[in-house]
């Protein structure tokens, strides 16, 4: 043995009887209820190479201990199968930890003011690129709802190429030495973006598709890759964060060499979070080229593999390019930008259906999730598929027959309840009230038995799963000053078995991880509270004690 955990409060997300399972020490029986209060009434756990191999009381787990095995005290914390964010970019949150945060800024100005300091602090040299990320002009106290401009980047620097991302990274600004660096002028075409322009002149805007001028200015090597993947995996573990299932194939990630770089890191035991890697197609011709090399969706190691292919179908809506079944309320004649025509999405459905595989759209309109649960249903019916788990991303803005579409299809959501945060304070301006109050409709989608792994699209939102949680439990925006759909909040165990068990069902691990059971990972968070019994405004200021991965204390 190990490792054994005592002296626990322990939630095992386990609602098939873990106690009547082989090698189970006590036979305390097992909760079913899918209420917010459930007493575990297990106090140790033991693991051995990685997996968990008996549960129960102390009594029954504490005599089990072999010289050699490391004995915690967990002093009555609580314990929860470790945590997975179901969609983030990891790479792109680990490339912002050495650039410019303007997450904070309040005002084009303060934007300035940051980058300035960046540079300065940073020393970076006349020439080089430098990147700001995060800002949102819905925040600004000065200049509210105002895009920055080039104009306003060139007060900067007109020596150094300058790029600033919008927090929901559709959008970014730069400034006239980057215009330059990337020969962009008003006429470049960009299929599924935009180059914002105003009489004849860019200003700098730039949205969606056209991101990708500015990404492939910046190339990473394989031994690059590999620095931000270990650079970052502290915080994960600060969180409780056990695995990600991560979207990072961008210009400047190029597959085979993020996927060259993972495998290593795996081969040689240096990861510490368990990685499934979300493949990205942008069109038919680049998806066929991806199904054609080896391992696609393939386990490679138990640490890193391939899972669902990701597809973009629409933008975002604090840039008003998630694409809508009616015009944008705040907007007439805009409904938003199709990233894909339906024809080329029902192809790349079907393409991937048939081949067996698992599809992440990202929809945050609900014209883009009509469209893709269409495309969905097109392939389910030519071609029928027992197996199938195709997922919806983020899946904000809906209505309740879209919703119950999704659950007769057996469609998931990729839910980021976080989101509210930003949202609530233009989504009624943006859609109207009559289907605002049919968004964010987390409860109805976990209600229906339509699965709903939870994630926080870091680098949009921190890591924080416990802001993400409090967000669902509640719908109120962090500070607790406004409420979105009060109808639509979700239990703390809900949101747990969002973060745990729907995670894995979404990888198709659901037999080895997201649960506390003989036979399952040995991933865990030992946490400061209980979160599950304090009063719902205290959950963002809960903190992880320990993670444990594959049995090791991650110190």
């Amino acid at each position: 043995m190990n490792l054994i955990i005592h002296n626990a409060n322990i939630y095992t997300m386990d609602y098939t009887n873990p106690c009547a399972a082989a090698n189970c020490v006590a036979n305390l029986g097992c909760t079913t209820s899918t209420g917010s209060r459930i007493r575990p009434r297990r106090s140790a756990i033991a693991c051995e190479n990685g997996v968990i191999t008996a549960i129960g009381r102390d009594e029954d787990v504490l005599h089990l201990a072999k010289p050699h095995t490391r004995i915690i005290n967990a002093e009555g914390r609580t314990v929860i199968p470790g945590l997975n964010d179901s969609h983030l970019h990891y790479l792109g949150y680990a490339i912002t930890k050495n650039e410019a945060d303007i997450s904070a800024a309040r005002s084009v100005n303060d934007i300035v003011e940051i980058m300035r300091r960046h540079i300065k602090d940073k020393n970076i040299s006349i020439g080089s690129t430098v990147i700001g990320n995060g800002y949102n002009e819905n925040f600004f106290n000065a200049d509210k709802g105002t895009s920055p401009t080039k104009a306003d980047l060139d007060k900067i620097s007109t020596t150094h190429p300058i790029c600033i991302k919008r927090a929901c990274r559709h959008v970014c600004v730069v400034n006239s030495a980057m215009l330059a660096k990337c020969n962009i002028t008003a006429s470049t075409n960009i299929p599924g973006g935009e180059i914002i322009t105003v009489n004849g002149e860019p200003t700098g805007v730039l949205t969606e598709n056209a991101l990708d001028i500015i990404n492939s200015q910046i190339v990473y090597t394989k031994d690059d890759l590999k620095r931000l993947i270990v650079s970052a995996q502290p915080d994960l573990a600060k969180y409780g964060i056990t695995s990600i299932a991560t979207d990072d194939f961008y210009p400047m990630f190029p597959y085979q060499d993020v996927v060259a770089a993972y495998t290593a890191l795996a081969e040689n035991g240096l990861l510490t979070v368990r990685v499934t890697e979300k493949t990205k197609a942008l069109d038919i011709g680049a998806l066929r080229n991806m199904l054609a090399l080896p391992q696609t969706c393939e386990d490679i190691r138990p640490f890193f593999r391939l899972g669902p292919v990701k597809i973009l179908a629409d933008g975002s809506l604090g840039a008003r390019t998630a694409f809508m079944l009616d015009d944008y309320a705040d907007d007439p004649g805009n409904r938003g930008l199709r990233i894909l025509d339906e024809e080329s999405l029902h192809l790349m459905i079907k393409t991937l259906h048939n081949a067996g595989y698992d599809a992440a759209v990202h929809t945050i309109g609900d014209g883009a999730l009509k469209m893709a649960l269409d495309a969905m249903e097109a392939a389910q019916r030519a071609t029928p598929r027992k197996n199938a788990r195709h997922g919806v991303v983020h899946a904000q803005i809906t209505t309740p027959e879209l919703i119950r579409r999704m659950a007769g299809l057996n469609v998931f959501a990729y839910i980021q309840p976080i989101f509210i945060h930003a949202d609530t304070a233009i989504l009624n301006a943006r859609v109207g009230a009559a289907k605002a109050a049919t968004s964010y409709a987390f409860r109805t989608m976990y209600e229906l038995g339509i699965k709903t792994p939870m994630g926080t699209d870091c680098p949009v939102e921190p890591l924080n799963p416990f802001n993400n949680i409090y967000c669902a439990v509640t719908q109120k925006t962090l500070d607790g000053m406004m409420t979105l759909n009060q109808h639509e909040t979700m239990s703390v165990m809900q949101t747990v078995q969002a973060y745990t068990t729907h995670g894995a069902y979404a990888t198709r691990e659901e037999c080895v991880k997201g649960k506390l059971a003989p036979g399952y990972y040995a991933d865990m968070a030992i946490l400061t509270k209980n979160i599950f019994e304090i009063p719902a405004d205290e959950i963002p200021t809960t903190e992880v004690y320990s993670t444990i991965v594959n049995g090791a204390l991650i110190e």
